[in-house]
């Protein structure tokens, strides 16, 4: 009689361990499903391993890898680009300002204004933009500066007795002349270069 009642609560005990087992069980897929319900839905695509996005910094937006590959090609491009455009005007700056300092022009078949300049001196710079815009409606002059800060323009300009804001005017053969002294409108600068130069009006 004893060892049936012993059989008997040893079962009942294995049924109450299912019983807890199970409500574990169940307690633990509540959980569970209710931690995936409270995350943001993720597509389709992305859960079969679709190409993820990357955040933009930008914006927030996210945009497809390959798009930011494209993106900081473009970038990479445009620093590139701005690169080379800044060595080529540099380098064109550079041409141009070794020929307007090139002073074999002179006596060279082409009549030469020469400016006796110091690029430290405001009048000079005052009268070197007046000498360009006066040169523009004369393009059959050559301009050329002798820059008082090189060996070769402080001999050039002491071989004329000649002081800074000053114009030398020397026809084809490298004759001089006429000397311009002081700051002139250019309006004035292209008569008086009409006239040295014997240029007759078109």
């Amino acid at each position: 009689m004893a060892t049936k009642k012993s059989k008997n609560a040893k079962a009942k005990n294995k049924k109450n361990a299912k019983k807890v087992t199970s409500s574990n069980n169940d307690a633990a897929n509540a959980a569970l499903a209710s931690r995936h319900s409270s995350q943001p839905g993720k597509s389709r695509k992305q859960k079969k391993g679709g190409t993820k996005a990357a955040a933009s910094p930008s914006s927030g937006f996210a945009l497809p890898g390959f798009l930011q590959g494209r993106r900081n090609l473009l970038k990479a491009g445009g620093v590139a680009g701005l690169a080379i455009f800044g060595g080529g005007w540099i380098h064109a700056k550079d041409s141009q300002n070794r020929e307007m300092h090139d002073l074999s022009a002179i006596g060279n078949g082409t009549p030469v204004v020469l400016q006796v300049h110091d690029p430290s001196c405001a009048l000079c710079r005052q009268l070197k933009r007046s000498t360009e815009t006066a040169l523009e409606e004369l393009p059959q002059l050559t301009y050329r500066i002798a820059d008082l800060t090189s060996k070769e323009g402080r001999e050039f300009a002491e071989k004329y007795n000649a002081g800074k804001v000053t114009l030398l005017l020397f026809d084809g053969k490298g004759k001089h002349l006429g000397t311009v002294n002081g700051t002139t409108p250019a309006p004035e600068l292209v008569t008086t270069f009409k006239r040295h130069f014997r240029i007759r009006p078109a």
